[in-house]
């Protein structure tokens, strides 16, 4: 399954206590999967919105997409996957920390 579609299933079950979600108001997290089309996460007062294309992001992850969705449903350590090469990060990388923790804790 496409990065995409892992991320579209996770958040749609997905809970985020409001005083939780106010950190992630209007942040945008872009996700650049080799080989498929890029898209992004947009935080909001009530949850994420997941939108295809690019924007100008608070934080970009880039990687191939067997990792970007082991990454987002925790099959695979986030922080392992960053630091042996696997997904880039840049921008604000306590940001995405902190996104990947409400991902994988639901």
């Amino acid at each position: 399954m496409e990065a995409f579609e892992v991320l579209k299933e996770k958040i749609g079950g997905l809970s985020v206590e409001a005083e939780k979600m106010a950190s992630f108001t209007e942040k945008k997290f872009l996700f650049k999967p080799t080989g498929e089309e890029p898209f992004y996460l947009e935080g909001t007062a009530t949850g994420f919105e997941l939108k295809k294309g690019e924007t100008g992001a608070n934080v970009t992850i880039s990687g191939d997409s067997d990792v970007l969705s082991d990454v987002i449903t925790g099959k695979q350590d986030a922080v392992g996957a960053f630091l042996s090469g696997k997904i880039k990060v840049s921008g604000d990388v306590m940001l995405a920390q902190k996104m990947v923790s409400v991902l994988t804790k639901s």
